[in-house]
């Protein structure tokens, strides 16, 4: 199979003229004129890494925690709207519910969509939070972090979960963390009102990464840089953001942007059931949620998540933010690629797993390959 004609984003860096060649889900060759018995015209349109979605709760009117036919669900729908691979993420709830929702991932990892975006395995947010700065996450299922907690949540599908979060301050969190990332778990910090030293004591357990910054935790002051300090900062911290215009204001997005480059920061939607759907009412972890003009608010107004695709995401960072499309993309790609561990994802390369976006110059999805298979 050949996509010809297009502009191919290569290295990470640039955009090239060039056709793009794939076999048996792998992509084989970029260059100028590649023979094929097969071929995509992507004239005028970019060529680029299907995007990854490491924190995204639902999407399509469905939600993570419901189970196996739920998450198959998200994978058939996310692929329409570029993104090739995800985790799907847990909310903060009862032990049973994390226990069963996580079952559920397990299972459509076992058992694929055979034309839907990847499975990359389950990322829990919470239940290990300060209430304090809990969000949209429910109150009374929230615990102090706990191995034997963590492991009743998994059961026998521990291998199934890939990424947590938590508050770094809480007790035990430090002792969790270091159990976890010896355990192969990535853990992110967030939903916490830490202080600047314990955000670092928990980069020295371990920790790599800050969720959604800015909103779930200490805000930046001049005394005291708080969580939103460490995350700007610290070089061994990645810090996702969500995009969508109404968690962050576009100059935030900028200086997060400029503060950590896009090989540092993440792209992530934080999608609720209501992504892909029209404003109405949905739930979130048990909770109604109101969809009006976009924004998804609990009955205080609270936010609950987003409604946001990765492709609207890369719209606002190039058309609003003003970060040039190349400089953009890694953040949709090959840096949350790295973060996880998915060497064989996020860019385009000679023996790289063929997820393959067509991105015309409006943005809008021309066709998606997943390991060479066509799903759009």
């Amino acid at each position: 199979m050949k996509i010809a004609n297009g502009f191919v984003y290569q290295d990470e860096t640039y955009f090239a003229d060039a056709d793009l060649s794939f076999k048996d889900g792998v992509i084989t060759e970029i260059g100028p004129r590649l023979a094929a018995d097969e071929t995509y015209d992507a004239t005028g349109c970019y060529v680029v890494p299907g995007f990854i979605d490491i924190h995204i709760h639902g999407f399509g009117g469905v939600d993570a925690m419901n189970g196996v036919d739920a998450v198959k669900t998200m994978s058939r729908e996310l692929v329409k709207h570029g993104t090739t691979s995800f985790m799907p993420t847990t909310m903060t709830a009862a032990k049973a519910e994390t226990r069963a929702a996580i079952h559920g991932i397990a299972q459509a990892i076992a058992d694929p969509e055979p034309l839907g975006a990847t499975v990359l395995g389950c990322h829990m947010e919470g239940p290990f939070f300060c209430e304090k700065r809990k969000g949209a996450q429910p109150a009374h299922a929230l615990l102090n972090p706990s191995p034997i907690d963590f492991e009743d949540m998994t059961g026998a599908d521990v291998s199934a979960v890939r990424r947590l979060a938590l508050a770094p301050e809480l007790p035990g969190a430090l002792e969790l963390i270091k159990t976890l990332v010896g355990h192969g778990v990535q853990v992110s910090l967030g939903h916490t009102d830490a202080t600047h030293a314990q955000m670092i004591a928990g980069v020295a357990a371990g920790a790599s990464s800050v969720t959604h910054i800015s909103n779930g935790m200490s805000p930046l002051t001049h005394r005291e840089p708080g969580a939103v300090g460490a995350a700007l900062t610290s070089r061994q911290l990645t810090p996702e953001f969500i995009a969508d215009l109404i968690h962050l204001h576009p100059a935030a997005l900028r200086l997060v942007f400029d503060a950590k480059g896009p090989e540092n920061c993440i792209a992530i939607t934080d999608s609720m059931e209501a992504g892909g759907m029209p404003d109405g009412q949905y739930q979130l972890g048990g909770q109604d949620v109101l969809v009006k003009d976009g924004a998804a608010r609990l009955a205080d107004g609270t936010l609950a998540g987003s409604v946001l695709t990765m492709r609207l995401s890369l719209r606002n960072m190039v058309t609003v933010v003003g970060v040039p499309i190349a400089e953009a993309l890694p953040m949709y790609t090959s840096t949350p690629a790295r973060l996880i561990g998915e060497t064989q994802r996020g860019r385009l390369a000679e023996g790289m797993i063929a997820d393959v976006v067509v991105l015309d110059r409006a943005f809008n999805i021309r066709a998606v390959w997943v390991s060479g298979k066509r799903c759009v």
